[in-house]
């Protein structure tokens, strides 16, 4: 399998939307899985660990012969502890969604880079859960993957604003 080349065209909106409206999930499967620890990650704290998450769509295909649109993503979950790796978890899904009409292949790709991404992560959390559990430890539950940010105003500025409104309120 190739990676996605990810450079974005223009789409109509409404070939988009009519996509959107006629994809219905059908399977989510994992189709393969690794699982790499360190002995040394066994033992001792682990608060100081940091997280890499990250995801990538594979490949894709749109059938409309038996109106399909398929895709594979990758998922991978690393914790490092310093800069030294203490484990990595890897799995791959087959994502599958059923359609009720044909589907243009623009809109097939970016329905599964800004929709499909969304379908298999909850598999993919409760599978590293699953596996460090089975490890005997335990870690924290990976963070929710959103394409919003996760804040529209910095804390520190939120704090700032809420002094000045406070301040304001006063007067």
């Amino acid at each position: 399998m190739t990676d996605i080349d990810q450079k974005k065209s223009k789409l109509s909106p409404g070939e988009y939307n009519r996509l959107v409206a006629h994809a219905k999930v059908q399977a989510i499967r994992l189709i393969s899985s690794r699982y790499d620890i360190k002995p040394s990650a066994l033992g001792g704290d682990r608060d100081d660990w940091v997280y890499q998450v990250s995801n990538r769509l594979l490949d894709w295909h749109c059938d409309n012969d038996d109106l399909l649109l398929s895709g594979t993503w990758e998922y991978t979950a690393s914790c490092y502890k310093k800069k030294k790796q203490m484990l990595k978890v890897v799995a791959r899904y087959l994502v599958t969604y059923r359609l009720s009409a044909v589907c243009d292949q623009e809109a097939g790709q970016q329905f599964f880079e800004r929709v499909g991404r969304f379908a298999a992560y909850p598999y993919f959390r409760g599978t590293f859960a699953m596996l460090t559990q089975q490890s005997g430890i335990m870690l924290h539950p990976l963070p929710i993957i959103s394409e919003q940010p996760r804040w529209v105003t910095p804390p520190t500025d939120m704090d700032q604003n809420r002094t000045a409104n406070s301040e304001e309120k006063e007067i």
